[in-house]
């Protein structure tokens, strides 16, 4: 992606794969956060003060925290060995296939912990778009 004329031009290696989007939404979450703290603000959308009338603040930084977690999507990492077992093509010329691992008690961890991280990023993208147009500084 490059700016052109002041609008982003897309190459198509771009468009393939989506995450260049939520890299630049991270950056530009983190930065936006920086400068929020750095220059004392103290304004953040005002049902918050509603919602939390002692913390109102102290929630939207918790909130700006959960969007970048979201768009960070840094996925858990499995310390065991995977291998990949391929079965007998099938008539319609797929070809099965099924996962072994070194530690079956880690494995649960693990997927435990990618449905806890898939959770979380699902909440942090959905209060991204309830607070999109509240983002400013």
């Amino acid at each position: 992606m490059r700016i052109q004329k002041g609008k982003p031009i897309f190459d198509r290696r771009d468009t393939i794969d989506f995450s260049i989007l939520g890299e630049i939404i991270e950056a530009w979450l983190v930065k936006f956060k920086d400068d929020y703290i750095k220059l004392e603000l103290e304004s953040y959308p005002c049902y918050l003060t509603e919602q939390y009338p002692e913390n109102a603040q102290e929630n939207y930084l918790e909130i700006i925290d959960k969007m970048i977690y979201a768009f960070a999507d840094v996925e858990p990492k499995y310390s065991g060995e995977i291998s990949m077992v391929s079965g007998k093509p099938q008539e319609n010329g797929m070809i099965p296939f099924d996962i072994e691992v070194s530690d079956e008690d880690a494995w649960e961890k693990h997927m435990q912990e990618c449905e806890e991280h898939q959770q979380k990023v699902d909440d942090g993208l959905v209060l991204f778009g309830e607070y999109f147009r509240t983002l400013w500084v």
